[in-house]
């Protein structure tokens, strides 16, 4: 089986390239055939070489859809292209490979014709979903309550549930408690964007400063963005400075080793019960999980439904129930079950997928098993 991962933008931007990566990595570890058209990154080079496929990818210099079709002619042999997330250059380019015999997949994380903009980037989002509901043969959708939810006028389109997965178990950086982490504390964790579309669900980390406060937990917080300055004078008002560790923005193997160290006792991931957050699978939920460590959350959308009773939860905006799920956790640390989140288990659930719905033709040898258009 042969598939084509396309996606415009870049990883930095857009988290939802671990999904092109990570799958097709592994359905080249189970004898199948990805490739890539993306738009050509530092950073999405260097995640594809994670996941030991960068020299699948052939590159479009932008997110142009006149540059993806420039690459048309290297795909003809594909059984089936597979959009992360409705963009105009996959789609276009979903578009000239259909005649030859290819399927399109359709990958989305997100709301797109509802997600909640009362302007021109709405109406494109729109008319984006338009296209791909028109163009696919199928649907992946990386939380449960989104497939449940398009179910309801995709008609007799074909969905699967893929939640994202366990990053990759390459080396972590090692040193970061010396770098980060004062010997002899213990410490809470908040990995995520401080960018200002996430201001409510920042606030709860001065509730988690409460917390940490009253359990005599230190707090680091890995990530960087706009809302950055007023997070720090905000949290100085909670804990004392030298309580307190901003790391910045840090790569994937420091961020799995800063998770990994046994002085981070906890990690926290604040969601407001929002369409947005039920519809979401966040990434970040999987570094806590590979470094084995308790998450404090809420009950709302993947979260919830993938961690099940391994995870502590608290009322959105109550700071006396973030201190007992805290200390919940610190009591009740997790085993969690790794297989049961890895990205050879959610490949084999796709390669399934194509089978049941494509026939086992789909699946054969690399560059066996044309489908016709559907």
């Amino acid at each position: 089986m042969k598939i084509l991962f396309v996606a415009a933008g870049s990883f930095r931007q857009n988290a939802s390239f671990i999904r092109a990566a990570a799958l097709g990595g592994q359905l080249q570890r189970q004898g199948h055939d990805p490739v890539f058209c993306l738009t050509e990154a530092p950073d999405t080079r260097a995640l594809l070489e994670q996941h030991g496929v960068a020299e699948k990818c052939s590159w479009a210099r932008t997110r142009s859809p006149i540059d993806f079709l420039r690459l048309a002619h290297r795909f003809t042999d594909v059984d089936f292209v597979h959009l992360i997330n409705a963009n105009l250059a996959g789609e276009m380019l979903g578009l000239r490979l259909r005649p030859g015999g290819a399927r399109v997949i359709s990958d989305w994380d997100e709301w797109l014709s509802r997600v909640p903009f009362q302007t021109g980037f709405h109406q494109r989002l729109y008319a984006l979903e338009f296209i791909a509901r028109r163009i696919s043969s199928a649907f992946v959708f990386s939380s449960s309550y989104l497939q449940s939810e398009y179910q309801r006028y995709l008609g007799k389109i074909p969905t699967a549930y893929i939640p994202y997965g366990l990053n990759p178990s390459g080396p972590v950086t090692p040193g970061a408690a010396a770098r980060w982490l004062r010997a002899g504390r213990r410490y809470a964790m908040y990995l995520g964007s401080l960018h200002e579309m996430y201001r409510e669900d920042l606030r709860e980390l001065l509730l988690l400063a409460q917390s940490c406060r009253d359990l005599d937990l230190d707090l680091v917080v890995a990530g960087d963005g706009s809302e950055r300055p007023w997070l720090e004078a905000e949290l100085a008002k909670i804990l004392p400075l030298n309580r307190i560790v901003f790391t910045g923005q840090l790569s994937i193997p420091e961020l799995d080793g800063l998770v990994a160290e046994d002085a981070v006792r906890l990690c926290f991931l604040p969601l407001k019960d929002t369409m947005q957050n039920r519809s979401r699978c966040p990434n970040k939920l999987f570094h806590y999980i590979k470094g084995g460590k308790p998450v404090v959350t809420n009950r709302v959308g993947e979260p919830a439904n993938l961690l099940g009773e391994l995870g502590h939860y608290y009322a959105y905006g109550d700071a006396a129930s973030v201190t007992v799920a805290a200390r919940e956790s610190l009591e009740r640390p997790p085993r969690y079950d790794v297989d049961s989140f890895s990205w050879a288990r959610r490949a084999s659930t796709y390669v399934r997928f194509l089978e049941d719905n494509f026939g086992p033709a789909a699946s054969g040898a690399p560059g066996v098993g044309r489908t016709s258009a559907a």
